[in-house]
């Protein structure tokens, strides 16, 4: 988390959380991650980068994660403005 809260470049880019190997304990919400992420980083809800569930070894899990993150970077690259305002030194806001 350090890593993430202090690297320059991770409040400029847009982050996609990939929870993998959620099959072993299943009953885990997925809101422990946002939470956790907003415990750790301060961020508000409307600030939480994507959280996605993935299993490394399917294929269709690995590209739905690229497809993710190539709409956060499409629309970072077609309203760069709007993307420059929403960042406001928050992480990885897109």
């Amino acid at each position: 988390m350090a890593a993430l809260r202090d690297n320059p470049l991770s409040k400029d880019l847009p982050l996609v959380v990939c929870v993998s190997h959620r099959d072993a304990r299943a009953e885990r919400p997925m809101s422990i991650y946002a939470d956790y992420f907003s415990a750790q980083l301060g961020l508000a809800a409307e600030d939480m980068p994507p959280i996605v569930t993935m299993d490394a070894r399917l294929k269709g899990d690995v590209c739905t994660a690229l497809i993710v993150m190539t709409a956060l970077l499409e629309m970072r690259e077609r309203f760069p403005k709007a993307a420059a305002r929403a960042n406001d030194g928050r992480l990885c806001r897109s």
